[in-house]
């Protein structure tokens, strides 16, 4: 019976001072993304703000830039609106 109150007392505390959303920051959206490798293996990244940046990394490593097409996350800034 000990146990069983330890533990319910553990996972009470755990609760209370679980993850909070409020201080969570918002996911960026980057709006390019490059695609690299063949039609069935390929490897996809999503973390370029502009065409440039996509651009720089294919002429190393070759592939395929293009729009993201993953919808922007809630709370995320806008394409085109970066500040940082």
């Amino acid at each position: 019976m000990r146990h069983l109150m330890f533990a319910a007392a553990v996972i009470a505390a755990g609760l209370a001072v679980g993850p909070r959303d409020a201080d969570a920051e918002p996911l960026p959206h980057f709006p390019y993304c490059l695609f690299t490798g063949g039609d069935l293996a390929g490897f996809e990244r999503c973390n370029y703000a502009t065409f440039e940046q996509c651009l720089f990394d294919r002429r190393a490593e070759g592939g395929v830039c293009y729009s993201n097409p993953y919808p922007v996350p809630l709370g995320a800034p806008r394409p085109g609106v970066y500040t940082r």
